[in-house]
């Protein structure tokens, strides 16, 4: 027979495996359905596409301390991976572009976010990838659905 304090840790292993699996659909949705390349992403439309209630999302939201908002989520998740595994697969597109397939409707969000990530713009990291001053630099790891 369990004891009331093996009960409870077995209840919140429960729960936090169950906040887990919630979390995996949410990220695993944004990147299939690519809902990262939406400009004004809400709550409201992840809800609908992973049937989450928009307060559980919400909540789920609060509690992950790395992350202070949906949009800081999305461009420091997806985003801005995707816009350093383009600069590394396609050094002939340009930044412009790179922003354009990565989500972003206008430049200055772009390089605000990427600088506020990367702590340089993305036509210096462009050019410090090309002049070899990123030697120990590779793509970024996060696994994304092909840019184009």
């Amino acid at each position: 027979m369990e004891t009331p304090a093996e009960t409870s840790l077995g209840r919140q292993q429960a729960q936090d495996e169950h906040e887990r699996q919630l979390k995996a659909l949410v990220e695993e949705t944004i990147r299939y359905e690519k809902l990262y390349l939406h400009d004004h992403l809400t709550f409201k439309d992840l809800s609908a596409a992973t049937g989450i209630s928009q307060l559980r999302l919400h909540t789920l939201f609060g509690e992950n301390r790395s992350y202070t908002t949906l949009n800081e989520y999305i461009n420091r998740r997806f985003r801005i991976p995707m816009a350093l595994r383009m600069l590394h697969e396609h050094p002939d597109y340009t930044i412009e572009a790179i922003a354009h397939e990565c989500g972003y409707q206008n430049m200055k969000t772009f390089f605000n976010w990427f600088h506020r990530e990367m702590n340089m713009t993305p036509r210096r990291y462009s050019d410090a990838m090309e002049s070899g001053e990123l030697k120990g630099e590779t793509t970024p790891p996060i696994p994304l659905p092909d840019a184009r």
